[in-house]
């Protein structure tokens, strides 16, 4: 997470972003949002990541693998992250 860039709630389970650069507003359903707030938490690996989402959805990781990369890319190229 680049938390210079990147102020943020929960609301009502969903994450509400505001990039403080650009002013621009994202939200995040319920899966995005368990997402940011792992990252929030700490420096976790990508393989990290895919195994606590698998491990809180109860979904294998493979399956969710591809979903979670998609996930960070979108919020890298919108510099909420850094690089993974």
């Amino acid at each position: 997470m680049n938390k210079d860039t990147a102020i943020w709630r929960v609301v009502d389970g969903e994450a509400a972003i505001v990039h403080a650069d650009t002013s621009f507003y994202y939200g995040l359903n319920a899966t995005g949002t368990f997402i940011w707030t792992l990252l929030a938490d700490g420096e976790l690996t990508f393989d990290e990541i895919v195994e606590r989402v698998g491990a809180h959805y109860q979904v294998p990781t493979a399956a969710i693998a591809a979903e979670v990369r998609h996930v960070l890319d979108q919020l890298k190229e919108e510099d909420l992250i850094a690089e993974r």
